[in-house]
Parts: C-alpha cells; sequence; structure tokens
C-alpha cells in the first residue's frame, strides 16, 4: 500500500480502517459527491477529524481522515469511492435519436404513471412533493415530444419518412397550433426553466435508468455489471483492511444494497445508508424488498445504520418486513434545517454529504 501521508505518526501502530463510499445518480462525474462528502468530514466541528493524506492500492486511491483527542492521533480511516456511473454513460435517453424517445417516453411514461409509487402518497408523505415534480416533469417533456412530431407531420406530410395522405397532414398542423398554444404546459416550461439546477434531460435519463435497473435490462444484465463492478474494488479494498464499511448516498443505496444481500467474505462489514432510494422504490419493484431481507439475514453484515429525514423528499426510512432480522438495522433521523426551496431543489438530499453527522458510527470504536 503506497501512503502519502501528512502525520508524523506511525501507520504501523495505529489502527486503519476503511469506507467505500458509493454515490447516487446525482454525481455525474468521478469524485463529485465525494469531494462534497470529504469537504463536509474536513470542515465539520463536532469531531476531532482531519484530513491528513492519501492513500493508494492497485487500481484504487482514497483520502486518509486522522481521528484525534487531545492532538493525539487514535485511529486512521481511507475513504474510496466506488464510482458505477460511467457504466451507464451511453444509455442516456435524452441523446438518442427522436423516433427512440418517442418510443422510450412512451414506455416511460406508462411505466411510471400507472405503478405502485403512488402509493407513497399515504405511507411516506415526505416523498410526495419530490415524487409529483419528478412525474410532472417527465409529462411536460413526453408533451414536447408529442407537440414536435405532429408540428412536423403537418410541415412535412410524413412520418418518419413514411409519406402520409396531405389531409392528414392539414389536421395535424391544426392540432400542433392548439397544442402548442396551451398555456398550462407553457407555464410548466417556464417554471422548469426557472429552476437554475434542474434539467429536464438529466430528470428523464434518471427516470429511464431505474427502470432499466429494476427490469435488469439492458447488454450485459445491467444489475450483474454494476454489481461485478462494486464488488472488484470491495473485495480489493478488504485485502489491504481488516475492517470495511459501506456508506452509500440516495440511489446508490439500491446499488449497495444490492451488491450485500448476497456478500461473504471471511470479514463481516457495516452498512450505512444516507437518503436511501429504498423505500420509493419499492413500491414499484417487489425485487428491492427481498433485497432488503436478504441484507438483514446476512452473517457478514454485523449491522446497517439507515439515516433519513422527513425534510428530504427524494430519500426515505428504509423499509422493512415483519419476517426479516430487523434487529440488525438500526434508523437515525437526520436533522435538516432548510427552506421550501431548498427541498424543491433537492439540496436537502445533499446535506448527509456536507454535514456528515452520522460519521460518528465510524468512530465509536475510536
Amino acid at each position: 500500500m503506497e501512503v502519502n501521508d501528512k502525520s508524523n505518526s506511525s501507520s504501523n501502530t495505529i489502527s486503519t480502517e476503511a469506507v467505500i463510499f458509493i454515490p447516487g445518480l446525482s454525481g455525474e462525474e468521478k469524485g463529485y459527491l465525494f469531494d462534497i462528502l470529504c469537504e463536509g468530514l474536513e470542515n465539520q466541528e463536532w469531531l476531532d477529524l482531519k484530513l491528513i493524506g492519501e492513500v493508494n492500492i492497485p487500481g484504487h486511491s482514497s483520502k486518509r481522515f486522522g481521528v484525534y483527542s487531545q492532538q493525539t492521533l487514535l485511529k486512521q480511516i481511507d475513504i474510496y469511492e466506488a464510482f458505477w456511473l460511467d457504466i451507464i454513460a451511453d444509455q442516456r435517453l435524452s441523446n438518442k435519436d427522436f423516433r427512440t424517445k418517442l418510443l422510450g417516453g412512451t414506455d416511460l411514461l406508462i411505466y411510471w404513471l400507472f405503478s405502485p409509487v403512488w402509493k407513497a402518497f399515504y405511507e411516506a408523505p415526505s416523498l410526495i412533493i419530490g415524487l409529483l415534480l419528478s412525474l410532472l416533469t417527465l409529462v411536460f417533456w413526453y408533451y414536447g415530444i408529442l407537440v414536435t412530431l405532429i408540428k412536423e407531420v403537418g410541415e412535412n406530410n410524413h412520418v418518419f419518412e413514411q409519406v402520409i395522405p396531405i389531409n392528414w397532414g392539414e389536421n395535424a398542423t391544426f392540432i400542433g397550433q392548439i397544442l402548442d398554444g396551451w398555456s398550462f404546459f407553457i407555464f410548466i416550461g417556464i417554471i422548469l426553466s426557472i429552476l437554475g439546477s434542474f434539467s429536464v434531460d438529466k430528470l428523464i435519463d434518471k427516470a429511464h435508468f431505474v427502470k432499466r435497473y429494476l427490469g435488469n435490462v439492458g447488454g450485459i444484465l445491467l444489475r450483474n455489471k454494476i454489481r461485478s463492478r462494486l464488488r472488484k474494488i470491495t473485495d480489493d479494498v478488504l485485502y489491504n483492511y481488516d475492517k470495511l464499511t459501506i456508506v452509500a448516498h440516495s440511489f446508490g443505496a439500491i446499488i449497495a444494497t444490492d451488491l450485500l444481500a448476497d456478500y461473504d467474505s471471511t470479514k463481516q462489514v457495516e452498512y450505512i445508508t444516507l437518503g436511501a432510494s429504498l423505500k420509493l422504490l419499492s413500491y414499484r419493484s417487489k425485487w428491492i424488498k427481498k433485497e432488503i431481507k436478504k441484507c438483514l439475514d446476512n452473517q457478514f453484515i454485523s449491522e446497517w445504520n439507515d439515516f433519513y429525514s422527513m425534510q428530504d423528499w427524494l430519500g426515505g426510512k428504509t423499509p422493512i418486513s415483519s419476517v426479516s432480522n430487523s434487529a440488525k438495522i438500526k434508523f437515525h433521523e437526520f436533522p435538516i434545517q432548510c427552506s421550501f426551496i431548498d427541498r424543491l431543489l433537492g439540496i436537502t438530499h445533499i446535506a448527509y454529504l456536507s454535514n456528515p453527522l452520522w460519521a460518528k458510527i465510524l468512530l465509536k470504536d475510536g
């Protein structure tokens, strides 16, 4: 293990633990959420925790934090990022041709609008606004695709290079003028444009990916491909450490739960979830509840700490069944002070990383 350590303490006499951070769908580039996490750890004031260097093992690099007490180094924590989003970079619906967008959009609309996720309205009220905003965006995006198609039919008298009767084109022009003038959808478009950090294409791509992931489709089965990437990282890190903790944020909790459901090793791992998407997506896929149960029953997972907030409209408390080993999971309501706009823009969803109060779990043995 190659270490660039700013500390004067010997790593041979200080215990060192590994943490693997699994980001969700918000981290578009490698290191984006990881940097927020590390900056949050550096700037917090309730623990004597300092960035003291970097560590490199074959194929992976991490940031090393020192845990201190009265200027004495007690423990070292090496944090790695398990980045996986590059695997799906070529599967973005927003980059496809118009025909694919139309067909894919139709499938996407049916998949999400006519699904059990609406049960979240009754069982998880904190998710209502986030879900409504996402579904409204999907409808608006699909509406735009339809209007564009109808207008093109009216102007060119053909659909996907197939010639149509002239009177069909005239009718399409008339319908297109009506739809294009609907003030409601124009108003929605203006509102979405005002939300500066909000990207319609990004949200559509996320909804498209989640659908494909839950169905395990795409080339080599999508879940299998991502799980294989994370398992390699986990195995490589475990080889160099005696203790490992998996920290998963947002949709990363879906990825991590799938990984840990069938995890087996000579070493146990601890599991921490932050603003997990498990609650909402469990309404859409029964497979998620099965994976949660397998994690709770897995003897190689020593403990599961689940952090959630009622102020977070994009994540929720992990659901457990009555037949699971519920004693293994501990729930922690995460305190977030935020405005309505912060919740609307999803800023509260990042608070778990920028204000990592959960890090106390890592230090309980320090």
